[in-house]
């Protein structure tokens, strides 16, 4: 077999675990809601479920594939780390997409309450940023570092074929917002901040060989994004 069509495969396997989790979560998310009470507030609700799927189907397969090694798909502290550089940054372009993102959508609707919610904080802020972090940068990306030799340039920095499809995916499976009534110009922004962000948290977690910059760089986003609706409410 070639080495292309070796690399094609790869890449196809990938995708494919990464679509698997992604429609296995959400149908666990669907069948856990008729067996957990209400009473649980957020944690019996579809996204913290899909997210605890997520999490769980993951690694479970990372720890398949690695044989128990999940070390090898980042779960490990990480080295050469500047974790200041890392926190400017993912603030400094967060604050710049979530402005984006805001325009793109032509406003920013809802209350600035919401922005500072315990099912934000916990649930999007960091849960969220975990399971996907572990599903995009651990799973997909993890299953195509053998391809991290390719890649290409952007602006003197060398973003590899594992950061960008990781980041391709992260983007696109936020289309399935359109399931939840989200106008078609909010999804196209959203899916256009994602894929930054993948850039950013994969560049980092390719570096550092762990997912806990990945991780921090996609719970900054979140919470600026946060502060910047807040924020606008102010106005």
């Amino acid at each position: 077999m070639s080495e292309s069509k070796s690399q094609a495969i790869r890449v196809f396997i990938a995708v494919l675990l990464g679509l698997f989790v992604l429609f296995a979560s959400a149908f666990m998310a669907i069948i856990g809601t008729a067996f957990i009470p209400e009473s649980f507030g957020f944690l019996a609700e579809i996204p913290f479920l899909t997210h605890s799927g997520m999490f769980v189907l993951s690694t479970l397969i990372i720890w398949f594939l690695t044989k128990g090694k999940l070390s090898d798909y980042g779960f490990k502290k990480p080295i050469d780390v500047d974790l200041a550089r890392i926190i400017m940054l993912a603030v400094s372009v967060g604050i710049i997409v979530a402005l984006f993102r805001s325009f793109l959508a032509g406003g920013w609707g809802g209350s600035p309450e919401d922005s500072f919610s315990i099912q934000i904080i916990i649930g999007i802020w960091i849960y969220a940023s975990i399971a996907e972090e572990v599903l995009t940068r651990g799973l997909v990306q993890g299953h195509l570092k053998l391809l991290a030799r390719k890649g290409l340039t952007i602006l003197d920095t060398r973003i590899s074929v594992p950061v960008l499809i990781g980041a391709l995916f992260f983007a696109l499976m936020h289309i399935a917002m359109v399931t939840l009534g989200v106008d078609l110009v909010s999804v196209a922004a959203t899916v256009i901040s994602a894929f930054v962000v993948g850039i950013i948290a994969g560049y980092y977690c390719e570096k550092t060989e762990s997912l806990v910059p990945a991780i921090l760089v996609h719970m900054l986003f979140n919470v600026t994004g946060s502060l910047v609706f807040f924020l606008s409410g102010l106005l």
